[in-house]
């Protein structure tokens, strides 16, 4: 039989180590909750469930049950251990998937300890309703013996005043599985480019990152995308760098 308490509390920690690495803000009638930086979770052992939400909506989303339920135990220092020559699957996934809410958080969660600040967002942040296409990488993790999510990246048109052209947004990889073999930002990127160009009819993609993320910078550049002027929201904005790249 599984241990939900357990599982939930492994999951938790392996999607927020930082966050959870302190006490509880405070019980509440979901479970014990934790917040910084504009991030809060809340873990409720009784029923093996996990909750990700933001300080601007209390409202926390709830994980699917089944998705904790489905995890084997495990002790809380392990970290992600793929299976040699397992490879790394890209899946489209509704923007409000469990797995995208909790990925999403973990990127605010380092923007903010990047940055030395909660993170804000420059512009209209992604909703279900303006996402056009958003996907997670995963890949099999032989200790947990389950998939798990480890990049996720989501496209939306160009609002800005340019048909046939769309953004980039929410591109993220998990710390632990950066570099090396896996190559899951590649992955996430090749199949956004991929599903821009063949389902959405879209010529040209753009995107934002922040100046201090240079590690990113390098990412486009060798994916082909070039520096140009701030576009939309990032007009004038010191501390963002927009890029652009035309699809064939």
């Amino acid at each position: 039989m599984l241990k939900a308490p357990q599982n939930v509390a492994d999951r938790a920690r392996a999607n927020f180590p930082n966050l959870l690495a302190h006490p509880p803000r405070r019980k509440t009638q979901q479970g014990l909750l934790y917040s910084e930086n504009g991030v809060c979770v809340i873990v409720d052992t009784d029923q093996g469930r996990l909750f990700v939400g933001n300080v601007s909506n209390r409202v926390p989303r709830c994980f699917q049950s089944q998705l904790v339920l489905q995890c084997a135990p495990a002790m809380a220092s392990e970290t992600l251990s793929p299976t040699p020559g397992s490879s790394v699957v890209v899946t489209a996934v509704p923007y409000s998937h469990p797995d995208a809410i909790a990925l999403v958080a973990a990127q605010r969660e380092e923007l903010a300890q990047r940055y030395g600040h909660p993170y804000s967002e420059l512009g209209q942040a992604p909703s279900d309703s303006d996402v056009a296409a958003f996907v997670v990488a995963y890949v099999y993790n032989d200790t947990l013996q389950r998939e798990e999510p480890i990049a996720c990246g989501g496209l939306r048109a160009y609002d800005y005043g340019a048909a046939g052209m769309g953004e980039l947004k929410r591109m993220f990889v998990r710390k632990d599985s950066r570099g090396g073999r896996l190559q899951a930002g590649a992955k996430v990127l090749t199949e956004l480019e991929r599903v821009a160009r063949e389902t959405l009819g879209w010529n040209r993609l753009v995107l934002e990152t922040g100046a201090l993320l240079v590690e990113a910078e390098r990412f486009y550049t060798k994916h082909g995308y070039g520096r140009i002027e701030n576009f939309g929201p990032y007009i004038g904005a010191s501390n963002s760098l927009c890029f652009a790249k035309d699809l064939s």
